[in-house]
């Protein structure tokens, strides 16, 4: 198994009939557009960016700035091998045009696909191992198509389904890399929709797969070596979180007369919903604030720093108002607070 592919399913028959659509309701970036990034040397670097957002550029392998992206640990996933034009896509099904069959060419989940983010957009990033010969080092790319499906072995192109991505144009290279094995061109793929449970590392919950088909050859021709697409292997994170909430309550008690009070109020913390009529136990020992000389009304406030809730629960505080002078009752009050803590 490689990369993060949780799920094989073996080569079916033509399962062109029963195939299922898993499109975004966002419109297909419909993109074209002829787009040069030869470099003349393995120390260049050439990008462009098409009219849809998409971002494309060839690697030297010798370029001391950008060389270094084009290297790494990758995953492969389509080969395709042909003279003067080459076409083909993924799958785990009969393999159709110049894709080769083997170990280069197999399903891939959405999930294994990573995710860059240039500029504050979110893009696919796919790379190519172009193989070109030493006397026919010019090639282009014509053909762009992404798919979404839930069939890993989808065949019979064109298909009866809507792009999420389709680029049809020329990005014309000329592949002075030497050897195979690294990425020479980098295809950024402006993100329509990612499917649920499909994120990036995703080991489970994504059933949705990545279509990639391309064409080569139409302006400068395939010379007859291989164009194996592939992604890069990153390690991913895992964020999580763990909410505390630490409670604190203010409490205020008014009276009708003008005599300025003295006294205290007295707060305690219990878990459930009645303060401690049923026999809850206390969450918060009782902490007692005095107050000299109030006009009405009176105000006290908590300062809670240490006694936490970390899961969801019904909790109560009871207040306590105890005058000590100028002839008025105390009172008191319970409030409940019914706490959801979703992590």
């Amino acid at each position: 198994m490689k990369g993060f592919k949780s799920t094989t399913i073996g080569a079916a028959a033509s399962a062109a009939a029963i195939a299922l659509s898993l499109t975004s309701p966002v419109a297909a970036l419909a993109d074209g557009g002829t787009y040069d990034i030869q470099i003349p040397n393995r120390k260049g670097f050439a990008e462009a960016t098409t009219q849809d957002g998409a971002i494309v550029s060839y690697i030297g392998d010798s370029n001391t700035t950008f060389g270094s992206s084009g290297s790494g640990i990758f995953d492969s996933f389509v080969r395709l091998q042909g003279a003067p034009t080459e076409q083909g896509y993924n799958t785990d099904g009969a393999v159709q045009f110049n894709t080769k069959a083997g170990t280069f060419t197999r399903s891939m989940l959405v999930s294994e696909i990573p995710l860059v983010t240039v500029n504050g957009n979110e893009y696919w990033e796919i790379f190519c191992d172009t193989n070109e010969g030493n006397s026919a080092k010019k090639v282009s790319l014509d053909k762009f198509e992404v798919y979404f499906t839930d069939n890993p072995a989808l065949t019979g192109y064109p298909f009866a389904l809507t792009p999420e991505y389709a680029f049809d144009g020329a990005i014309l290279m000329n592949d002075v890399n030497q050897g195979s094995g690294r990425g020479d061109l980098r295809y950024l793929v402006p993100v329509s929709t990612i499917p649920p449970g499909c994120e990036y590392g995703s080991v489970s919950g994504c059933d949705t797969y990545f279509v990639l088909y391309s064409k080569w050859g139409g302006t400068f021709p395939s010379e007859g070596g291989f164009e194996e697409w592939k992604v890069k292997i990153y390690e991913t994170s895992i964020t999580t979180s763990e909410q505390d909430w630490l409670p604190n309550d203010t409490a205020s008690a008014s009276w009708t007369t003008d005599t300025n009070l003295s006294g205290s109020f007295s707060f305690t913390l219990y878990d459930g919903p009645d303060c401690g009529a049923t026999g809850n136990g206390i969450l918060r020992d009782t902490e007692t604030i005095p107050f000299t000389d109030a006009a009405s009304p009176a105000t006290a406030s908590t300062t809670n720093t240490t006694v936490k809730v970390t899961q969801s629960a019904v909790v109560s505080w009871k207040v306590v108002f105890s005058p000590t002078t100028g002839g008025v009752l105390g009172s008191q009050h319970c409030e409940t607070s019914d706490l959801v803590i979703t992590n």
